[in-house]
């Protein structure tokens, strides 16, 4: 692939989230298919439906919303619109855990192996994909603090140098 690595990611983005759609709405048509031949009522009746149907809408809006930004940023001239878009991806994201977690009590036994497992890898792999989604801020946060803390180390020299009006004296100035 040729291009920066921001349109390799922004490439890779749009590919995931296209194979995403295609594997919901599949799910969407045999969840539906299934209360259908069971003669059940597709209106969310447990916490697990109604998390399901909330993610759902969710990622509905957050497609369409990627599709209107996508659109917008190949434009001439390209404009930025949906600045929340990343946001409501987390939120999305969140939604779908919760729901997964909740269809695992649901339908597992609670004191079971197969919840305890079934709990265990849900939660490292969320934990898993929460920090790599927000590593550039933890290490934009790290390289923020280690500026700041040699730039109080510089201002601490600089007064024990001057012994003007510090009278020779270091005093901890934070930035």
């Amino acid at each position: 692939m040729r291009g920066t690595t921001e349109y390799k990611a922004r490439i890779l983005h749009i590919s995931l989230s296209l194979v995403s759609l295609v594997l919901t709405t599949g799910g969407i048509f045999f969840i539906l298919a299934h209360k259908i031949a069971n003669g059940k009522s597709i209106i969310p009746q447990s916490i697990h439906s109604l998390f399901s149907l909330l993610t759902i809408f969710s990622f509905l809006l957050q497609a369409y919303t990627g599709a209107r930004k996508l659109t917008a940023s190949t434009a001439t001239p390209p404009t930025r619109v949906f600045r929340y878009h990343g946001a409501h991806g987390m939120i999305t994201f969140d939604l779908f855990t919760i729901s997964l977690l909740t269809g695992i009590l649901t339908f597992l036994p609670w004191f079971s192996l197969p919840c305890l497992l079934s709990l265990i890898t849900l939660l490292s792999l969320y934990f898993i994909v929460a920090v790599l989604i927000h590593a550039e801020e933890l290490n934009r946060d790290e390289e923020e603090y280690h500026d700041a803390e040699q730039g109080v180390e510089l201002l601490m020299r600089e007064e024990e140098g001057e012994g003007g009006s510090a009278g020779g004296r270091a005093s901890r100035t934070i930035l």
